[in-house]
């Protein structure tokens, strides 16, 4: 056993350390290719979301206008333009 070890282990050294090389190697592809896809996902979710601020700031504008304020205001909550001779002072 003794005489093996000593003709033999430095390659059998040199070829577990291979194996085990091998296998990290492996291991750091994988990891390296989740997380890219993990990435994706995410910069896909991300361009989502900036369309959909783009689309909600759009409405935004349209909403705040002033006539669109002025015709929700009469017809909907029946308000009317008061008039000069319709204010009084205190």
């Amino acid at each position: 056993m003794n005489k093996i070890l000593k003709k033999y282990g430095f390659n059998i050294i040199f070829l577990f350390t291979n194996i085990l090389f091998i296998f990290l190697l492996i291991y750091k592809k994988t990891t390296f290719s989740h997380l890219n896809y993990e990435k994706q996902k995410l910069d896909n979710n991300l361009e989502d979301l900036v369309k959909e601020k783009q689309k909600l700031e759009q409405e935004l504008l349209i909403i705040k206008e002033p006539r669109k304020i002025q015709r929700f205001a009469q017809k909907k909550l029946g308000m009317q333009k008061v008039k000069i001779s319709q204010v009084k002072k205190i």
